[in-house]
């Protein structure tokens, strides 16, 4: 399955495998100059390498394979700087939640085919939307009007307590939720999210909510933000995705959506 899935994210963006080792060589250079105290060729990468190396600290410490001298620590790092320096010129740099999407990957491919999944990521349409930062107003009012429908109570104390949907979906859906739950529901998430597409990141989104509610509804905006902040691993993923199956959203209103959105890219 994850070897399909692999195939499926492949295009006409793949790295050829000459492109990966050459880039892998330009690291490595890079690597030794920085340890004789010459950044010169990481120069316009020092912001994202200092983010990156903040995030990787935190990504799936419960696994115990990516924190330093870990199995995978290098794999991770690897593939992160490779993918750093092949898209420099987007000047897009290091987008947090990049460490936890990668980590994910790592656990089912080698570093080339991780690689070529993360640049499909971030250079095709829907998939780099969310990396990217595109449209995302447009979606967090979509996702305010189908939250008042699914979810009324909770939004409105939401709505009520001024906390709106960017708050936490730039996180959640940034990182495909690899940052807020357990490595395994999170693959699971990214899985569905394949296979049907936006919609079902939308009612992920529904469905942790609709686990969270009672708690949203008795606290007060910095108890709620606090909250919406995650993590959420304690949840079982059995009654996870329970609620993510409860949650409908109409077809018809989300190919409107879609529409509106892509008149505008």
């Amino acid at each position: 399955k994850r070897e399909k899935e692999s195939k499926k994210m492949k295009n006409n963006l793949t790295i050829s495998q000459e492109q990966f080792d050459e880039i892998r060589a330009i690291v490595e250079v890079a690597r030794k100059q920085a340890r004789k105290g010459n950044m010169s060729t990481y120069a316009g990468l020092e912001d994202s390498l200092r983010v990156f190396n903040k995030e990787i600290v935190v990504t799936f410490p419960n696994l115990k394979l990516f924190h330093e001298g870990a199995p995978l620590e290098q794999s991770l790092r690897d593939v992160i700087e490779i993918h750093l320096f092949y898209q420099k010129n987007h000047s897009i740099g290091y987008i947090p939640g990049t460490s936890f999407i990668t980590a994910m990957f790592l656990l089912y491919m080698d570093e080339y085919d991780s690689l070529n999944c993360l640049q499909t990521l971030f250079h095709s349409h829907p998939f780099g939307s969310f990396l990217r930062g595109t449209h995302m107003q447009r979606r967090y009012e979509f996702f305010s009007d189908i939250l008042n429908e699914s979810l009324p109570l909770v939004g409105q104390h939401l709505k009520s307590l001024r906390i709106s949907p960017d708050l936490y979906l730039k996180n959640w859906f940034r990182s495909f939720f690899t940052q807020i739950l357990s490595v395994e529901s999170a693959t699971r998430v990214f899985d569905n999210f394949l296979l049907d597409g936006e919609i079902f990141l939308y009612r992920c989104a529904l469905g942790l909510l609709n686990l969270l509610s009672s708690n949203i509804q008795n606290l007060d905006k910095i108890g709620c933000e606090e909250l919406l902040m995650g993590p959420f691993e304690e949840f079982d993923e059995t009654i996870l995705f329970s609620s993510i199956s409860s949650m409908k959203i109409s077809k018809t209103k989300f190919s409107k959506f879609q529409q509106s959105v892509n008149s505008k890219a």
